[in-house]
């Protein structure tokens, strides 16, 4: 567990708390590994093995379970606007390995290994205000259905041709109709919200601002891929790239699209035509990552290679204005505060950096600088006035950047957490409202 320095600023009121202080607790599923909040804050999405559990935040109870994948499900995300569909109030992607009935290639099936592949699906689960899945608060009634499409068949069997309507001929047919049908409907819900794809890594936005488009790379990572939630269908297939796509996100004003290749190049689109505008790079190394700005006038791209540095671009010009340099490690994740003052990064051996996206000047507050060796991940709350970090065994810590003073959510001292359990932290960038999933498998909502 980490702690805090005490000798090294002062703490918010009320700070530090433990586990008994929360707002509320939800035990979950022990292998849950992947959260999401809806942007209302009314429901927790959990991905725990093959299931993704939903919960009222209200209420703390269980109001679903969403099954599809057949292997892990290693992401959830909720779309970040509430939908005014009829009958839909929320979509939910996931990505897993598989999905139920999907079929087999034949080259996978004679492959030795086929089992052990890293081809990814999509899940689009669009659910109710009550968060039910609307296919299950509306469900195709397989028993009526078929007694409607056999009335027809049977008065001619019974009445032409001198069928019993007792017979085991007569059930036989009905049997098999009702199996056609079962089939049939979940053969159509799996084509209609499942999408062959991976959502892009390092901190890529698997949506745009407004909700309307899923921003998705194929199995080979070569192609971006913008796919509109509401007709469902792909708008553009964004291609040129000759190495593997590392991050992939839409700008805020959502009319371009920014795509970050390892092989020391990144391109900017036109999110509505689809044509490239411009080329940045390349660096003659590595590239990972990437943020825009909350205003979408910059773009912050990450490089491992030739030098360690994060560059601020442009994007009307495609030209750098910024680069920040003196890093100890690559970042493979960065983030934008709200106001767009600063600018965070996390590495892969957890280092942190804070800085000034404009000057490259070091923010990072002093007493979260020994956190390095423990950290799992970082994200700004409260419009960007607290930076958290979340330790690999689930404490939380942060600072005010306003005031200049630090906070904690803890176990307390001494208290036995279980090998294997994974940790998690969500939230949306405005709210108090902080869930963080502990490796004492609960879920617990802190008001920061």
């Amino acid at each position: 567990m980490i702690y805090l320095p005490e000798n090294i600023g002062g703490w918010i009121r009320g700070y530090p708390k433990s586990w008994g202080q929360e707002r509320a607790k939800i035990q979950v599923e022990r292998n849950a590994s992947t959260l999401a909040i809806s942007p209302d804050e009314k429901f927790i999405a959990v991905g725990a093995a093959k299931n993704i559990y939903l919960y009222d935040v209200a209420t703390q109870e269980r109001v679903e379970v969403l099954k599809r994948h057949t292997k892990e499900v290693r992401a959830v995300r909720f779309a970040p606007k509430v939908m005014n569909r009829q009958d839909v109030g929320y979509v939910l992607v996931s990505e897993g390995e598989g999905v139920e009935g999907a079929e087999e290639s034949e080259e996978s099936k004679d492959s030795d290994d086929s089992g052990s592949g890293d081809s990814k699906t999509l899940f689009q689960w669009e659910l109710g205000s009550t968060g039910r899945l609307v296919l299950r608060e509306k469900p195709v009634d397989i028993d009526a259905l078929t007694t409607k499409a056999l009335q027809l068949l049977e008065s001619e069997l019974t009445g032409e041709h001198g069928w019993n309507p007792a017979e085991k001929a007569m059930a036989i047919i009905h049997d098999d109709v009702k199996l056609a049908l079962r089939d049939a409907v979940h053969l159509h819900e799996r084509d209609q919200f499942s999408i062959n794809g991976r959502l892009a890594p390092f901190g890529s936005p698997t949506f745009s601002a407004d909700g309307q488009t899923l921003i998705y790379l194929d199995q080979e990572a070569s192609c971006v891929n913008l796919y509109h939630l509401e007709s469902q269908s792909l708008r553009h297939q964004l291609r040129g790239h000759t190495d593997a796509i590392t991050w992939a996100g839409m700008s805020p004003d959502n009319t371009r699209v920014a795509s970050i290749v390892v092989d020391g190049t990144a391109q900017i689109w036109d999110a509505s035509s689809g044509a490239c505008l411009h080329v940045l790079g390349a660096v003659g190394g590595k590239l990972w990552c990437g943020a825009f700005s909350p205003d979408g006038k910059y773009l912050a791209v990450s490089q491992e290679k030739p030098e360690l540095c994060v560059h601020v671009y442009h994007m009307e010009t495609g030209k750098p204005i910024t680069t920040c340099t003196e890093l100890q490690t690559s970042i493979n994740s960065l983030i934008w505060s709200p106001n767009g003052k600063l600018l965070a990064g996390e590495g892969p051996t957890s280092w942190l950096a804070l800085w000034d996206p404009f000057t490259g000047v070091d923010r990072m507050p002093a007493c979260l600088r020994s956190l390095y060796p423990d950290v799992k991940r970082m994200r700004f709350a409260q419009g960007g006035r607290k930076l958290l970090v979340q330790s690999r065994e689930g404490t939380v810590v942060g600072h005010d950047l306003e005031i200049d003073l630090k906070l904690q959510l803890r176990r307390a001292r001494g208290r036995i957490i279980e090998t294997g359990l994974c940790s998690d932290m969500v939230g949306l960038g405005d709210s108090r409202l902080l869930v963080v999933l502990d490796r004492d498998g609960f879920l617990r909502l802190w008001d920061l």
